[in-house]
């Protein structure tokens, strides 16, 4: 046990400092609280940038589509990095009210991407690291809503498994990882227009020597909301 926990350590202390492969995207939290209610989001943050979407496609029932774009480039003195990836998104899940103003979601969905990782040190040679790789996470929410002010707390699991991972120029055997994200996100604004705040950790369990799956440990950003009910309250008849 305690050779995990200090390959564990020395993966989160290392993850900012090398080539990163996994970059966790913005959590989407939309609290849905009826059905016919579509959500959509845009932010910006360690995973640079985000759009979600999410809609009540029942009393019950919710979708949830996500999508994460970065290209970064960075030179300092004489070192360079540049980190390129896409990923898709799409989850089921159940929703409800808890109370007047609780709300508690399940979500679990699917994903596809790809991850372009260049790091230059002070030598001359490249730490190339890239692969397509699919995921799988579950995301349970549970959190209240006002006019106001909508605050949540989340717990992400996710299972990423990539292909034709190349590392340092040499290919690997598929790579796979279990990543447990812990998120706090705020909403603050008037009604159907909020401003997102959002944090949180993300690290590996059942991590292993071999792992070649850099990632990194931070999960921060900032953004906007937009909510509308399409369907309409029928009139009250007397």
């Amino acid at each position: 046990m305690k050779i995990r926990f200090v390959i564990l350590a020395v993966v989160l202390l290392s993850a900012t400092s090398c080539s990163t492969i996994y970059i966790p995207n913005a959590a989407n939290v939309p609290l849905i609280s009826t059905k016919g209610e579509v959500q959509a989001s845009v932010l910006t943050g360690t995973s640079h940038l985000d759009f979600q979407g999410a809609y009540g496609l029942t009393d019950k029932i919710a979708l949830m589509a996500n999508t994460s774009f970065a290209s970064r480039n960075r030179n300092v003195l004489d070192s360079a990095k540049m980190h390129v990836h896409n990923l898709g998104e799409l989850a089921c899940g159940y929703y409800n009210k808890v109370g007047r103003s609780g709300r508690l979601e399940v979500y679990g969905g699917l994903g596809y991407g790809d991850t372009k990782d260049y790091d230059q040190g002070n030598t001359s040679s490249w730490q190339n690291v890239n692969g397509r790789y699919g995921k799988f996470f579950i995301q349970p929410n549970i959190g209240a809503t006002s006019d106001i002010f909508d605050g949540a707390m989340s717990l992400r699991a996710c299972f990423v498994k990539y292909f034709d991972f190349n590392y340092g120029g040499t290919n690997y055997k598929a790579q796979k990882s279990i990543f447990i994200e812990p998120v706090l996100t705020g909403k603050i604004g008037y009604k159907n227009v909020k401003f997102i705040t959002q944090i949180g950790f993300s690290f590996p369990v059942l991590a292993s020597a071999s792992d070649l799956v850099t990632f990194d440990p931070f999960i921060l950003n900032i953004g906007l909301n937009i909510k509308l009910n399409t369907i309409k309250s029928k009139p009250i008849v007397k």
